[in-house]
């Protein structure tokens, strides 16, 4: 995925950890040109980053 509008819940999402996969839990916008990205990893670890 190339633009943040285009995240949703249960994407899968390349690039957010350098070496894998991550599904996304949930968006939370900041004004127009940030968001809090709520994740979770293969392993099953939920964590949050601010892009």
């Amino acid at each position: 995925m190339s633009r943040l509008d285009e995240l949703m819940p249960n994407a899968s999402v390349k690039g957010i950890l350098p070496n894998g996969l991550v599904t996304v839990v949930s968006v939370q916008w900041h004004g127009s040109e940030a968001l809090q990205l709520t994740y979770r990893t293969p392993e099953g670890m939920v964590a949050n980053e601010l892009l």
